[in-house]
């Protein structure tokens, strides 16, 4: 199993396995290091810590394929693990969350977290006037109008 160790932010040392390097565009392209030094990203250890466990909801699915239609991502229940668990996730912890997976490219994480987001919109339990909300929106809204 294919593991990296990277420094965060905080200078923790956190090693990553092939679940999350699997989900990582970026980290991908490290797979093949040999060597015992940590690599520097741009993430807490925290997000680092949340973005792992995340990551462990999909270890036994297979490889992402990006959905032509974002509707394909509606088989995702709203009391499935991962949902549930990002639910639980205070405003603060899910904006750490956000940049970590925008900054590691991982487009199941991202798709799972703009479907919750989403999903709160539409029941209006989203509350806009938190800046870190209106934050959160905007840039996945600028992700998604990047990608069109």
């Amino acid at each position: 199993m294919a593991t990296l160790l990277l420094e965060t932010t905080d200078n923790k040392l956190i090693a990553v396995d092939s679940v999350v390097i699997r989900e990582s565009n970026v980290l991908k392209g490290y797979e093949a290091i040999t060597t015992n030094e940590a690599i520097p990203v741009v993430v807490s250890s925290n997000a680092l810590n949340w973005l792992k466990t995340f990551c462990n909801f999909f270890k036994d699915a297979p490889a992402y394929v990006k959905p032509k239609e974002f509707t394909e991502l509606q088989n995702l229940s709203d009391d499935s693990e991962p949902m549930m668990w990002i639910k639980s996730l205070e405003n603060f912890e899910f904006f750490e969350l956000n940049e970590a997976v925008a900054f590691f490219d991982m487009p199941r994480l991202m798709d799972v977290m703009i479907h919750y987001l989403l999903k709160i919109a539409q029941t209006g339990t989203i509350r806009t006037e938190s800046r870190q909300a209106r934050d959160i929106c905007n840039r996945l809204n600028n992700l998604s109008l990047n990608e069109s």
